[in-house]
C-alpha cells in the first residue's frame, strides 16, 4: 500500500477556505480526505490509469 502524506494544507482565500469547509461538509469529508478525492478523480479522468511516473517522466 502506498505511503500516505500527512495532512494537506489549504490555502487560498478565507472564502476559498469557506467554500472548501461547503463542500466537503456536503460529501462528510475533511477538507484533505475532499482534496485526494478530487486530485483522484481529476486525474483518472485526465489520465485513467497511467502511473504518474510515467507522464512526469515523458515531460
Amino acid at each position: 500500500m502506498p505511503k500516505r502524506n500527512k495532512g494537506i494544507i489549504a490555502y487560498g482565500t478565507e472564502e476559498d477556505r469557506a467554500k472548501l469547509a461547503v463542500l466537503s461538509g456536503l460529501s462528510n469529508k475533511t477538507a484533505s480526505d475532499w482534496i485526494v478525492q478530487e486530485i483522484r478523480k481529476q486525474y483518472t479522468v485526465a489520465f485513467g490509469d497511467t502511473p504518474p511516473e510515467r507522464i512526469i517522466a515523458q515531460q
